[in-house]
């Protein structure tokens, strides 16, 4: 092949994805509570306490504490219908030993 078009190939087909018909994905809104923002009291004022739950997300039926959403020992798994079971370790790790990956992609699944 031409050097031009080996060059000239791979920007054409990315420009070429809107056309073939991809599903679009939909952005659900990012909850409040998933990245709370802690803003400095006035002096003199104590923060107010952190809410515990249930927290809910728009587009699963379940609701955890927040217990259950800092466990490093149990991934929270909003949509569990969406997939087959999680392996034992990736659910409930190994404790002492393995954390689930819960803190990697709890709120990325959401």
């Amino acid at each position: 092949m031409d050097s031009t078009v080996i060059r000239t190939l791979p920007p054409l087909l990315l420009l070429s994805l809107p056309l073939c018909g991809c599903k679009q994905m939909v952005l659900e809104p990012v909850p409040d509570w998933a990245y709370p923002i802690n803003p400095a009291q006035p002096p003199g004022q104590t923060a107010p306490a952190a809410p515990q739950g249930p927290f809910h997300i728009g587009t699963s039926k379940l609701s955890f504490t927040r217990s259950e959403l800092t466990n490093l020992f149990s991934a929270p798994d909003w949509r569990p219908e969406d997939h087959p079971a999680m392996p034992e370790i990736v659910a409930h790790g190994r404790k002492t030993v393995v954390f689930t990956n819960s803190l990697d992609c709890s709120l990325a699944c959401l």
